[in-house]
């Protein structure tokens, strides 16, 4: 990521200092692997912790409960290559202060026109 990045309707900056959220719209994004943004694609799927069972996605937002047609062009954050944010919905082990690796905060917005 960069200091500012946007996707389609989605807009991701680094955190203020002192910034905090507690929901799934930020996360501590690994400062040690490469890190890309893209949209979802059926077939994604995460794994929230180390060696547990990977799910798929579109589980993840049902259970968030985002209707279908919004999920067109919904981000995903990939530390290199595994995803590890869906931000709004669920953050993985790895995107978050938790993890105990370096990191740098990051929060999602979605634009709305």
């Amino acid at each position: 990521l960069r200091p500012l990045l946007t996707l389609g309707d989605w807009r991701f900056r680094p955190a203020a200092p002192g910034e905090r959220r507690s929901d799934a719209w930020e996360a501590e994004l690994p400062d040690d692997r490469p890190l890309t943004v893209r949209p979802w694609r059926p077939g994604d799927r995460m794994r929230t912790t180390p060696g547990g069972t990977a799910r798929r996605v579109k589980r993840y937002f049902g259970d968030a409960r985002v209707p279908g047609m919004d999920r067109a062009g919904w981000p995903v954050v990939l530390a290199g290559g595994e995803i590890v944010w869906i931000p709004g919905v669920r953050r993985a082990d790895a995107a978050t202060d938790r993890s105990g690796r370096p990191g740098v905060r990051y929060v999602c917005e979605r634009i709305r026109s």
